[in-house]
């Protein structure tokens, strides 16, 4: 495990520094404080007003200050909030108040700071009767930023070498930003301490395309500055703007701090888990379920009802029916953009994708769920995709004179997931084509790129083609060459599995953020390699890569537009590097391979809140849902996208045909193996992909984990799929290691009482 190396304990020098109260009302005060167990934030009294500055504790000497004084709340020449007074309202708040009157601007504002969980919560709230005209003067505002005041000498070396930052959002390829995660991690290596800072973007909903467009300007980093001596800031500070306007009315500027002492510098790696763990505890609690979401086994058999649809989903060439893209071939952004880049295209032709993404969870729905249509779907997508690959019509059998470019991801991908649905089939026609691409292109190209894949490569050459890297791919590529040495225990293939993974390990934190599902498989797979051969890189590597992924989840609901405000963004992932929008796609795929990686480290509440989001508002990818009226006539085949401010129109992306196979993982996930009846509480499948090795086990143990994300004592029943048997073994408690048997009914059902934010753990073994 990763040595976070943060102290945690109550500071021994409480108070150390004096503190003017009264009896509370410090409107006169000179210096106002809040302390938590490891930080202090002092409010003292200047020309300008109450400005803040940040200590942490040192068990030795006490209170240590790891920013300058005075700091206005938020910053910028509309803005500059210096209170005018404070009240201690208890030991934990301060309620600041003020005025700003100058600069064509006139407005009062006030201000809520909390401590909570270590972390110092500023809620403000500024409200001006007419619309605030912006100056982008000194700086481009607003801004929040914390003053770190000096660098130390020869800030552009020492310094530099051994600080730690992680910047947000993530960013892929130098200069493509994406819209995810809005916090930043700093290491400072003079003072030794680490901070966190977090940006409620839920509640900063008057970003818009009028003033900040949220992520298209702004960014959540250190930034250096130099009048006179260089000097450094820390916080959220936009590099463009999108207009002048900030609205009126009330209008919310909301943030958490959170720094703590540190001896010993972490590296990049154990920055990012740090950043994203702490977060985790500023991520909200809980997300309605959507109006007109029913269940996802209701969808499933919706969607595969409509998958089924000749004319939008399938058509025939030559006598050979296949499965399209997009519904009706259609999708306005990707035809625009293919056309700018004078690309000759057709929507109108065979989506192996769309196949076998299919295929893939219905091979195992269908054994679970007797609705015919599930079987049905299951044939018709597996004949489809296993016989374009039997007569040589596939990808894998099109190697030409010309040194045609493939995207190495979906080559990659598509590979490992045609190869299960081959082995589900026992289809050895299909493995064998499987087995000779994979030994005649796929390890000479991993093993000539030394495993630091590209975005594109040349089929003849196996050399780069084009821009852009795509280094998460050695994630898929691993779990690929494990599932071939789980096949016929050819040592090599668990050897290419190890030294991709191995390289994936020693990568700079940015590198792999290009395709968000590809690293998510690396937390499967890490997981499955620490199993294998109990190496504690991979344990320690399985943690950061799932942190990995949860950092470019998104992080808040998006509120700024109509449109978008008809959705829930919070437990969705940016599709991939700077795509600034969801897919269901990539959503499902990263909680399923991120959950199979439970076995491995158990989950705390705090993440497992993120698969609670996932699980009610992927539901808002579906015109049955999101759509006021319905207008698609396959209302059950989701949207690519998510209506959010920084992305496209989510209908004029289409309707994915390709991604409509997570709807029947999704059921997979949460309610086809064992169903509860009380749908607040989440109950969740960690065997997701290891289907088949169950399926022929003598005695097969399946691994569930249930969480209360409620604020009340639920008493439930849960309902094993019949499929499964009706004798089996169930062991519950809160470690894999000491479950203790429950009583199960002849229906397969039995009783668990769970307490608010409580996780436990089910194993289910049958006996056959």
């Amino acid at each position: 495990m990763i040595d976070l190396d943060a102290k945690k304990e109550e500071c021994p020098h409480p108070n150390p520094l004096p503190v003017e109260r009264g009896d509370r009302k410090c409107a006169d005060s000179v210096m106002v404080a809040l302390n938590s167990s490891s930080m202090r934030i002092e409010f003292a009294k200047t020309s300008a007003g109450y400005g803040f500055q940040l200590f942490v504790c040192e068990a030795a000497s006490g209170w240590k200050a790891v920013s300058s004084a005075n700091n206005p709340l938020v910053r910028g020449g509309c803005f500059d909030l210096f209170a005018d007074d404070i009240e201690q309202t208890d030991d934990a708040n301060l309620l600041l108040r003020g005025r700003k009157v100058g600069d064509g601007v006139d407005y009062s504002w006030s201000a809520i700071i909390t401590v909570r969980d270590d972390w110092f919560d500023f809620d403000i709230t500024i409200d001006s009767p007419i619309p605030i005209e912006l100056k982008h003067a000194k700086v481009i505002e607003p801004e929040i930023m914390i003053d770190l005041g000096e660098l130390p000498p020869y800030e552009r070396g020492d310094h530099v070498w051994f600080m730690t930052t992680v910047a947000n959002p993530t960013r892929w390829n130098d200069d493509a930003w994406g819209n995810d995660c809005p916090a930043t991690y700093y290491f400072d290596p003079y003072k030794r301490f680490e901070i966190v800072l977090f940006f409620d973007m839920t509640a900063m909903d008057w970003m818009s395309f009028d003033n900040l467009a949220r992520f298209c300007d702004y960014r959540c980093s250190l930034r250096r500055r130099y009048r006179g001596r260089p000097a450094a800031e820390l916080g959220l500070h936009a590099v463009s703007y999108s207009g002048t306007s900030f609205p009126a009315g009330p209008q919310k500027f909301a943030y958490s701090i959170s720094a703590r002492p540190r001896e010993k510098g972490p590296t990049d790696h154990q920055a990012v888990v740090t950043m994203v763990e702490r977060c985790l505890e500023r991520l909200p609690k809980h997300s309605p379920w959507p109006a007109k979401a029913t269940s996802w086994r209701e969808f499933s058999e919706r969607c595969a009802d409509e998958l089924m649809h000749d004319g939008h989903c399938w058509r025939k060439k030559d006598g050979e029916e296949y499965l399209l893209n997009y519904v009706g071939a259609h999708s306005v952004i990707w035809t625009d953009a293919l056309n700018a880049r004078a690309v000759p295209f057709t929507f109108d032709q065979p989506c192996l994708e769309s196949g076998v993404w299919a295929a893939l969870p219905l091979a195992t729905l269908r054994t679970l769920d007797r609705a015919p249509i599930f079987d049905q779907l299951y044939k018709r997508a597996a004949h489809f995709t296993l016989n374009t690959v039997r007569s040589g019509r596939s990808f894998i059998d099109q190697v030409e004179s010309e040194d045609k470019a493939l995207g190495t991801w979906q080559y990659v991908y598509i590979l490992e997931q045609i190869f299960q649905l081959a082995r589900f089939e026992n289809d050895l026609k299909a493995i064998e084509h499987v087995v000779a691409e994979v030994n005649r292109f796929t390890i000479p190209l991993a093993r000539k790129m030394s495993y630091l894949f590209p975005l594109s490569f040349g089929r003849l050459s196996m050399e780069k083609a084009g821009g852009g890297d795509a280094h998460s791919v050695a994630c898929v590529y691993a779990s690929l060459m494990l599932d071939l040495h789980e096949m016929n225990g050819e040592a090599s293939y668990l050897v290419e599995a190890i030294t991709a993974m191995r390289v994936v390990g020693r990568l700079p934190v940015n590198t792999i953020t290009q395709e968000l599902m590809l690293h998510a498989i690396g937390v499967q797979v890490a997981a499955r390699l620490f199993a294998k051969t109990g190496d504690a890189f991979f344990a320690e590597q399985q943690r950061y890569l799932q942190a990995q992924v949860l950092r470019q989840q998104y992080w808040y609901q998006d509120r700024t537009t109509a449109q978008a405000r008809r959705s829930n963004t919070l437990g969705s992932f940016m599709a991939c590097g700077v795509i600034n929008y969801p897919a269901l796609f990539e959503n499902i795929e990263a909680v399923a391979r991120v959950a199979v990686g439970f076995k491995q480290q158990v989950p705390t509440a705090n993440v497992l809140r993120v698969f609670e989001h996932a699980r009610r508002n992927n539901f808002y990818f579906f015109p049955q849902v999101v759509d006021e009226v319905v207008t698609s006539a396959l209302p059950h085949v989701p949207y690519e996208g998510m209506a959010i401010l920084e992305g496209p129109v989510a209908s004029d992306v289409g309707q994915e045909i390709y991604g409509a196979g997570w709807t029947f993982r999704a059921c997979l996930l949460w309610e086809a193996y064992c169903a509860c009846d009380d749908r607040d509480v989440m109950v969740m499948n960690l065997n997701s992909y290891e289907e088949l090795e169950l399926a022929k086990a003598g005695a097969p143990a399946y691994s569930f984990v249930v969480f209360n994300s409620t604020n009340d004592v639920r008493r439930l029943r849960l309902t094993l799929a019949e499929a499964l048997g009706r004798s089996p073994t169930v062991g519950v408690g809160a470690e894999w290691e000491r479950l203790a048997a429950v009583e199960v009914d002849s229906d397969g059902s039995f009783a668990l009482e769970m307490s608010p934010d409580e996780v436990k753990l089910v194993r289910v073994t049958i006996s056959r």
